[in-house]
C-alpha cells in the first residue's frame, strides 16, 4: 500500500498530457493508485456509494448511532482484528434489532460502518450506524414509526454490554482470543477473568444517538465522508518536514507526531479487507433491489406468489410516512394528472 500511495498521482503510473490547441500550454496529468488505503484516491468511490444508497433510501428519518468499544478491549482487538471486529458488528446488529422486537415488534434497517481512528490518529475501534426511525412489524405487514426517540439509552448500554460480554466468551472458549499471559495449550485463566472485571459499568459504556436529521440522505452523506478513507486526509496537513508531521485536530487544536509515529498510526488502520468496513443488518431500499425485507422466505409466502419482491417494495413505499407533498405526488403517478385534477376539483 505504501508503495501504491507513494507513485500515486507521478509520473511512475504514467498518465495523460494536456496540451491548450491555442497557446499551446502542456499540462501532465498522472494517474492515481487506485487504493483503498489511498486518501487521494477515494473520492469517486466516495460519491458513487453516497449516491447509489441515497437513491434507494427511503424518505424517512434516521437515526445516527455510534457504539465504541471500552478502552480496556482495545489491545485484544489490536492482535485480533477479524475477531473482534465481527464481534463488534454481532453485538451492534443484535443490541438494536432485540431492542426493536422488543419495544416494537419490528425490524430495524441499520447500515454499520467500522472506525478505528480518533482525530488524533490514535486506535479507538467503534461502528456508525444510520438506523431507521421505524420499522417493518415483523408479519411485514405494517409500518411501525419512531420519531424523536429511538431506545433508551441506558438499555442500550446494558444490552449492549451483555452481547459484547457473551461473545468474548464465547470466542475465548473457542480460543479464537489470547492474551499475552497466555501460554501454548494453557490459557490464563486469572488473566482473563482480571480484564473482564477491569471493564466498565454497563451505565459507562459510550453510545451516542442523534435524532434523526431533516432530510433522510443526511446521514448517508455524513457516514459517506468516511466510508473510503482512512485515518486522515490531506486536508488536515499544516507541515511535514524530514522530522515531524503537524496536522489538524478540531477547531485550533493541532498535534504534532514524528515521521515513523505519524506511519505506524496511519498503518495501524489499514484493514486486512477493507470491504468488511462497511456492512447492512438489515436493509430496508426502494428501486427493486433485493434485501432480507424483500424477500418471499420472510413473510412465508410460497415462491411466485403475486406479493414478490417488487410488491413489497411498494408495501413499504406506501407504509413509510410521507409528507402532504410526497403523497399527491405518489397519487398524481398512481391515477394520472387528469383524475387526480377531477378528484381535487370535487
Amino acid at each position: 500500500m505504501l508503495r501504491d500511495m507513494q507513485a500515486c498521482r507521478t509520473a511512475v503510473l504514467g498518465g495523460h498530457l494536456h496540451v491548450c490547441e491555442q497557446c499551446g500550454f502542456k499540462r501532465s496529468v498522472y494517474h492515481s493508485c487506485r487504493n483503498r488505503g489511498c486518501p487521494n484516491c477515494q473520492a469517486l468511490a466516495q460519491a458513487k456509494w453516497i449516491k447509489q444508497r441515497s437513491e434507494r433510501i427511503l424518505p424517512i428519518g434516521h437515526y445516527h448511532v455510534i457504539f465504541t468499544l471500552p478502552e480496556q478491549l482495545r489491545p485484544l482487538a489490536f492482535h485480533h482484528p477479524k475477531e473482534m471486529y465481527d464481534l463488534l458488528f454481532r453485538a451492534v446488529s443484535t443490541t438494536l434489532q432485540l431492542l426493536a422486537k422488543e419495544t416494537l415488534s419490528a425490524r430495524l434497517g441499520i447500515t454499520m460502518v467500522l472506525h478505528t481512528w480518533s482525530r488524533r490518529m490514535a486506535f479507538h475501534p467503534h461502528i456508525h450506524c444510520v438506523v431507521t426511525a421505524g420499522g417493518l412489524t415483523l408479519d411485514g405487514l405494517r409500518w411501525v414509526d419512531r420519531k424523536g426517540y429511538l431506545f433508551p439509552v441506558a438499555r442500550m448500554k446494558a444490552l449492549f454490554r451483555a452481547r459484547v460480554l457473551n461473545e468474548l466468551q464465547c470466542l475465548r472458549d473457542k480460543r479464537r482470543l489470547s492474551l499475552p499471559q497466555d501460554e501454548p495449550d494453557h490459557p490464563d485463566i486469572d488473566a482473563w477473568e482480571r480484564l473482564m472485571r477491569s471493564l466498565p459499568g454497563k451505565k459507562r459504556w459510550n453510545i451516542f444517538l442523534q435524532a434523526p436529521l431533516g432530510h433522510s440522505t443526511h446521514a448517508i452523506e455524513y457516514l459517506g465522508r468516511y466510508t473510503h478513507r482512512i485515518a486522515i486526509s490531506d486536508a488536515r496537513l499544516i507541515t511535514v518536514d524530514d522530522h515531524h508531521v503537524c496536522f489538524h485536530v478540531r477547531d485550533n487544536e493541532q498535534a504534532v507526531l514524528s515521521i515513523d509515529e505519524f506511519i505506524r498510526r496511519f498503518l495501524m488502520h489499514v484493514l486486512v479487507v477493507p470491504e468488511n468496513r462497511i456492512r447492512a443488518a438489515e436493509q430496508i431500499f426502494h428501486g427493486g433491489r433485493r434485501s432480507r425485507f424483500s424477500r418471499n422466505c420472510d413473510l412465508g409466502l410460497p415462491r411466485g406468489h403475486p406479493m414478490g419482491p417488487k410488491s413489497l417494495t411498494k408495501m413499504v413505499l406506501t407504509l413509510a410516512p410521507r409528507s402532504p407533498q410526497q403523497r399527491h405526488r405518489r397519487a398524481t403517478e398512481e391515477i394520472g394528472p387528469a383524475e387526480s385534477q377531477a378528484a381535487r376539483r370535487v
